[in-house]
């Protein structure tokens, strides 16, 4: 993405309280967000219906189970660019 963005990350995004966080960052001017959850299908449908509501197609997956240091470590190692907000 464009150097310019602000790129935020959130966790919980295929929940209800993490789908409206998503939402509501996906619709500001200027924003790249990064869904970060465990169940792959399910976080891209969210991705797909996210993109759509927001008309923003800088909405992106990265799959990673929270509870798992390993796994936040693995997802850690492929994170390239900046992260603005958690």
């Amino acid at each position: 993405m464009a150097d310019d963005r602000t790129v935020a990350l959130v966790t919980g995004a295929t929940g209800v309280i993490g789908t409206a966080i998503a939402n509501g960052l996906a619709a500001t001017p200027g924003c790249e967000v990064v869904l970060l959850a465990r169940d792959a299908e399910r976080a891209r449908q969210t991705v797909d219906d996210i993109r759509r509501e927001s008309r923003n197609d800088a909405v992106r997956l990265v799959t990673a189970d929270v509870s798992s240091r390993r796994s936040i470590e693995a997802a850690a190692a492929l994170w390239q660019g900046p992260l603005h907000v958690l």
